[in-house]
């Protein structure tokens, strides 16, 4: 998706592109880490601890006085890799169960770094928000467009559709309705606007 090291309270970011079916409740779905996360996390460790080691040995074996310079900037490259490398079983195992039921919602289970195991009723919920982030992915900018069942405590907020489309950005109308749906099904107010949209 776009980067590696992501804010772990900002749920979306982990998901990718995501829908939550809420036509019938209750109903019980599952999030889990964008596969394409944990590819550009091996990825990142593999490169880094690779750049690490074979700087480090060059510059050990290197007669030029530069050489030991270089192993100081090397270094740090191997230790930033090796530290990625705990968060890959972590993002594995990673992967949460929420259950809406007619009065609130639950969520059990590990997200990224922590353990998750709290319910509430919707109406501890400030409502569904909904906006359009336009986010820098390396090769480019994408507009990601989510909606989200907010809540007051920034790592209770649960995302409920993420969409990054490749042929241009939704509508605010669209987006706006797709919350609205979800909104009304869970009786709750829409609330917040698009952002980021550079524009468009």
């Amino acid at each position: 998706m776009f980067g590696v090291l992501k804010n772990p309270l900002d749920a979306w970011k982990w998901l990718g592109d995501w829908h939550a079916d809420l036509s019938e409740l209750p109903t019980t779905v599952r999030q889990v880490p964008s596969r394409l996360n944990l590819f550009f996390l091996i990825l990142m460790s593999a490169l880094l601890l690779c750049a690490g080691v074979v700087g480090s040995y060059f510059a050990a074996t290197g007669t030029e006085p530069g050489d030991r310079v270089m192993l100081a900037f090397t270094i740090p490259f191997g230790l930033v890799g090796l530290g990625l490398v705990p968060l890959i079983p972590l993002s594995l195992r990673s992967g949460r169960r929420v259950a809406f039921d007619r009065d609130g919602v639950a969520v059990r289970g590990w997200w990224y770094r922590r353990l998750e195991d709290w319910s509430a009723p919707y109406s501890a919920f400030q409502g569904v928000a909904w906006r359009t982030e336009q986010v820098f992915t390396g090769r480019g900018t994408r507009f990601f467009h989510i909606v989200e069942l907010r809540h007051r405590e920034r790592e209770k907020t649960i995302p409920l559709f993420v969409d990054a489309p490749i042929f241009g950005p939704m509508t605010d109308e669209e987006l706006s309705s797709i919350a609205a749906g979800y909104a009304e099904r869970l009786g709750l107010p829409v609330i917040g606007r698009a952002i980021g949209r550079g524009g468009h």
